[in-house]
């Protein structure tokens, strides 16, 4: 509705931000594909691709916006017969998609899909910072079979709270003045 021509004495109608819908679309997407993913179908379904498209677009755009290279830690959550989150690193912005496409490849053939993944801000040691993510995963947390990187059935939100919190414990910290 326009506030253009209203009868005199008429207040104009505050304007609403509507819901942005791609995030609306990107948790139905989410719901959906753990759906389908959970019988570790292979191919991988069309809204499981269509999910693991627009979470890529949103991690590569992230990443352009803040257009600061460096080692980073990534998570990423990946549904299947066996749900799983993965946390690994990359030692710069080309190396990390380069990473998170070759973990989708792989993973794909398997009947796994990515439903969402995270990106830390640039490491100052993510050597450490990813080995300090992984012990305080595996407290809670069961490790996959032949990996060291991957826990079963781990909640997102948790890899994505280590994660951030082992950068945060090696990067050097600006003293208040």
């Amino acid at each position: 509705m326009s506030n253009a021509l209203l009868p005199l004495g008429m207040a104009p109608m505050p304007f609403l931000n509507p819901p942005l819908l791609s995030q609306v679309a990107l948790g139905e997407l989410q719901c959906q594909a753990r759906k389908d993913l959970a019988v570790g179908a292979v191919p991988v379904p069309p809204v499981a691709q269509r999910c693991q498209q627009r979470v890529l677009t949103r991690v590569c755009d992230q990443l352009w916006q803040e257009a600061e290279d460096g080692a980073r830690l990534y998570v990423l959550d990946f549904a299947g017969p066996a749900p799983r989150v993965k946390i690994g690193r990359a030692c710069s912005t080309a190396h990390l998609i380069r990473r998170i496409r070759g973990h989708l490849r792989e993973k794909n053939k398997h009947g796994y899909g990515l439903i969402d993944a995270h990106i830390t801000l640039p490491a100052t040691d993510a050597i450490r910072a990813e080995k300090q993510a992984l012990q305080w995963m595996s407290y809670g947390y069961q490790r996959a079979p032949h990996t060291q990187e991957e826990f079963l059935g781990a909640d997102f939100v948790i890899a994505e709270a280590c994660a951030d919190m082992g950068v945060f414990r090696y990067n050097p910290q600006e003293e208040d003045d």
